[in-house]
């Protein structure tokens, strides 16, 4: 069965009364001494998707990068521990009440994430979302006692390296949200959203943002929005966020490509946000319920 959506009514709604502490409090543990860059962009596409307040959460050397950039952003400064880190992430999420939570742009391939696995656990429990990327999607694996507090989004390099190789998209990404309980995201072209009941491919998007950081401002995006959805409807709308999302990230690319075709970068992407928001319009999108 097949349900048209408009893209507009995914939109979290914004009272005109309302102050930066009601726009959604996002917390982001993102970018490393080799890739500082992906926490800049997780962080300012956080921002520009509409939330209220950023926290950054990285290694010193990156915080001064990043914040020098988005001032605007609130540092967590952390330390070679992973588990003290782990622990100061808990306690900033407690302090300042965030509302989602971004977790993989850019950290170290060798990160231990074993400390993260109760860190993410305690963050679902408080009622905290998550967006899970890149060298951090194996926290997915310990995420099954709460479902629709994830969104996942591997590309089909990591894809493959959890879930096994790929035949057919579509159902590779519904078997893996059963399996994990969570929206997937499987990107690249035609975009895939999947839930345990269905899915809807993207239609925006284009080949000139296959480049370096496109995936991180994608993680800020979802991160950004679904911090601005009411607590008591969060969990629900995790499909809502990763479809209006993955489709204002392919509406951005497309609108930054026209002028820089495939000189296309990550920025460019983030910087064409505010003119995607103006897009959205009566655009539709096509759900498909699967039995």
């Amino acid at each position: 069965m097949k349900v048209s959506r408009q893209i507009c009514s995914l939109l979290p709604q914004r009272l005109s009364t309302a102050h930066k502490g009601q726009c959604g409090r996002v917390g982001i543990l993102a970018g490393s001494e080799r890739m500082p860059g992906a926490a800049l962009l997780a962080t300012k596409s956080a921002f520009r998707s509409g939330a209220g307040l950023v926290y950054l959460a990285a290694p010193h050397s990156v915080l001064q990068i990043a914040i020098a950039q988005i001032p605007e952003a609130i540092g967590i400064p952390l330390t070679q521990d992973t588990l003290k880190n782990a622990n100061i992430l808990f306690e900033a999420s407690q302090q300042q009440s965030w509302d989602s939570f971004i977790i993989g742009p850019g950290l170290e391939k060798k990160s231990d994430l074993r400390p993260y696995t109760t860190l993410m656990h305690q963050l679902y429990k408080e009622g905290t979302c998550s967006v899970i990327d890149a060298d951090a999607l194996p926290l997915a694996s310990h995420a099954f006692e709460y479902p629709n507090m994830a969104i996942l989004t591997p590309h089909e390099g990591e894809f493959s390296r959890l879930f096994g190789p790929i035949q057919d998209r579509t159902k590779a990404a519904l078997e893996a949200s059963i399996v994990t309980q969570q929206t997937l995201v499987l990107k690249g072209k035609k975009t895939v959203i999947a839930t345990h009941s269905g899915y809807s491919i993207n239609p925006t998007g284009n080949a000139n943002m296959a480049t370096a950081g496109s995936g991180d401002v994608l993680s800020g995006i979802i991160g950004g929005l679904w911090a601005q959805y009411p607590a008591e409807h969060r969990a629900a709308a995790a499909w809502d966020v990763a479809t209006l999302s993955v489709w204002l990230h392919g509406k951005a690319g497309d609108l930054a490509s026209r002028k820089y075709q495939r000189g296309l970068m990550a920025s460019d992407i983030t910087n064409a946000l505010g003119d995607a928001f103006c897009h959205i319009g009566e655009q539709t999108l096509t759900y498909h319920h699967v039995k």
